[in-house]
């Protein structure tokens, strides 16, 4: 087998990893999963390095190709395309899901924000017993 076709086989089972890691993470944000989450990224991460080293050696290899062997480099590579255009969408749900996921945590933490502010004001202004010292 040619470095070329290793390189594809090894670069479409990463795609496809990357793939089952991102459903992972998806799965874990619509749970609230927040261990399985932080799994699914941190191994997505390390299948990430790998996958844009292998791709940029596919692609230099490619590259170096005769101009009549593309085409049929290209068909070697097709597969790999089709799983990183699935990726891709997995990718943009997890994207979506962390920015909606962000936006909530905004909105938690400017409710808590007024709540404090609101605390902060009643207790400026509320009656308070006779007797209690303002200073110890």
């Amino acid at each position: 087998m040619t470095t070329l076709a290793r390189g594809a086989l090894e670069l479409r089972d990463l795609v496809e990893r990357f793939s089952s890691l991102s459903e992972d993470a998806v799965r874990a944000c619509e749970d609230g999963d927040t261990v399985a989450l932080a799994v699914a990224l941190d191994a997505r991460e390390l299948v990430t390095s790998r996958l844009a080293t292998l791709a940029s050696q596919v692609q230099a290899l490619r590259l170096g190709a005769p101009r009549a062997e593309r085409a049929a480099v290209d068909a070697l590579l097709a597969p790999v395309y089709a799983a990183a255009g699935h990726a891709a969408t997995i990718n943009a749900t997890l994207l979506a899901r962390a920015d909606a996921s962000r936006l909530e945590v905004g909105r938690q933490i400017d409710l808590l924000r007024r709540d404090r502010e609101a605390a902060s004001a009643y207790h400026a202004t509320a009656p308070r017993p006779p007797g209690l010292d303002e200073v110890r």
